[in-house]
């Protein structure tokens, strides 16, 4: 037993002078710094990458609802032009709600005046210019604030 750890302490020390002579005689020496320098903006550039990216899946999952939504249709049938999106329709069934035109006009109203600060409040969130843009075709187009319903073709 004592011999065999004699050979491996003389096989160590063998291993050890080797590396310490390609060190020496076969490696040329250079400055470490600036190449660690490098790997650690390297590093700082992919990780901020990585954060971006992160932030754009997030912005993706908060916005799925909405892009589905868009995707459909933009109201539901609540009066009697069914699912056309328009003030128009909105008020064409209010009695069946209870509500008289005026009383559904104030209650609409309210109802814009919080949509209408769509825009400040998704881009208060870290929604981007890109996601914005995409919201924007689902909400409150112009033909929602049509009074009079249009021409049949």
């Amino acid at each position: 037993m004592a011999v065999r750890r004699k050979q491996w302490q003389s096989r160590r020390e063998c291993t050890g002078n080797l590396t310490d002579f390609v060190r020496s005689h076969m490696l040329e020496p250079f400055d470490v710094a600036p190449r660690l320098a490098a790997l650690i903006a390297h590093f700082d550039d992919l990780n901020r990458a990585h954060e971006a990216v992160l932030k754009a899946q997030r912005q993706v999952a908060l916005l799925q609802p909405l892009v589905s939504v868009e995707r459909r249709d933009l109201a539901l049938a609540v009066g009697r032009f069914g699912r056309a999106a328009g003030l128009y329709n909105l008020l064409s069934q209010c009695e069946a709600f209870g509500l008289g035109e005026e009383e559904a006009r104030s209650l609409i109203d309210g109802m814009l005046a919080v949509v209408r600060g769509w825009r400040e409040f998704f881009t208060e969130r870290g929604v981007d210019a890109m996601g914005i843009k995409m919201l924007e075709q689902a909400m409150l187009p112009e033909c929602f604030f049509r009074r009079e319903p249009p021409e049949a073709v």
